[in-house]
């Protein structure tokens, strides 16, 4: 039987096939092309969005008149005077004016306005009753930041203290802001110096000192006490 019989035969079996076989017949190669871009085409998208991503390439998209824009608006919205804001290049330059607990609350938000922003400067000074910030943010590239951790803060127990800052009167020990003659992990804050911490326990007299933590080592801060 030669090519010809054979698709001549084919071809008679399909015809006396009925409606239905014949609608599946015609179908199933759409099904199967559809089933190939389901499976394997989001397969592939997985593994794309689990490829290297190289974070220096990354450009900003928000421009910094919108991100001063945002600026303002918390502002306000905390009741922090802004006496001065202005932006060049790749940075923003503020001076603003509250108390010291919504400060620290602006300077927690610029921190983490978006992944580019990272504290160059930052100064505050008493002013009577009031607090001057003065401080400068660039933008210059992509930090990976855990904004979670920010929310919510799980501190592993342990009994090392660690001095991360020192803002006028108040520091700033494990994530928790202190004055003289509060007690942390049993400890008595006895006496806050410019850049060193003494704290007392048992009649042992312990000397904490400041920007021994990598981290915030890293935000520059100079500081004037009054």
């Amino acid at each position: 039987m030669n090519v010809l019989q054979i698709l001549k035969s084919t071809n008679s079996k399909f015809q006396n096939l009925s409606f239905k076989i014949k609608v599946e017949l015609y179908l199933l190669p759409l099904l199967l092309i559809l089933f190939y871009f389901l499976v394997f085409k989001e397969d592939k998208k997985v593994f794309v969005s689990n490829s290297f991503v190289d974070y220096s390439s990354l450009k900003m998209k928000d421009n910094l008149f919108d991100i001063q824009k945002k600026i303002e608006s918390f502002s306000n919205k905390n009741k922090i005077k802004i006496n001065k804001i202005n932006y060049s290049n790749k940075s923003i330059n503020i001076n603003a004016q509250s108390n010291l607990k919504k400060l620290k609350k602006l300077i927690l938000y610029l921190e983490y306005i978006n992944n580019f922003s990272k504290i160059d400067e930052l100064v505050i000074t008493k002013n009577k009753s009031t607090y001057q910030l003065s401080m400068n943010i660039s933008f210059e590239k992509f930090y990976l930041k855990d904004k979670k951790n920010l929310v919510k803060k799980k501190s592993h127990k342990s009994n090392k203290l660690v001095l991360k800052a020192i803002i006028a009167n108040n520091i700033l020990v494990n994530n928790k802001w202190l004055k003289k003659g509060d007690y942390i992990s049993g400890y008595l804050i006895k006496e806050i110096l410019s850049e060193s911490v003494i704290i007392e326990k048992d009649g042992k007299i312990k000397k904490l000192k400041v920007f021994k933590n990598e981290k915030f080592a890293k935000w520059k801060y100079w500081l004037l006490f009054i």
